[in-house]
């Protein structure tokens, strides 16, 4: 998970927040044993765009709107 930090931090617009440890943690927690994760939407694409979710074989959603009951 240590690439979803690097990618994070190669733009020079995005302003690294506090909360951003927390939720890089937590997806190298749950991405290799979880088969849905919802990070919000800034991890999301990074997750998707660097092909983790398939890499993991995790379905990667942008909030709980997108579950389907």
């Amino acid at each position: 998970m240590s690439h979803l930090l690097y990618d994070v931090h190669r733009d020079p617009k995005y302003r690294f927040r506090q909360q951003d440890r927390v939720d890089i943690l937590e997806l190298a927690l749950t991405m290799p044993y979880c088969d849905v994760v919802i990070p919000d939407k800034h991890w999301a694409s990074h997750v998707r765009g660097m092909k983790l979710d398939v890499e993991y074989d995790t379905t990667v959603l942008s909030g709980e709107s997108q579950l389907k009951k």
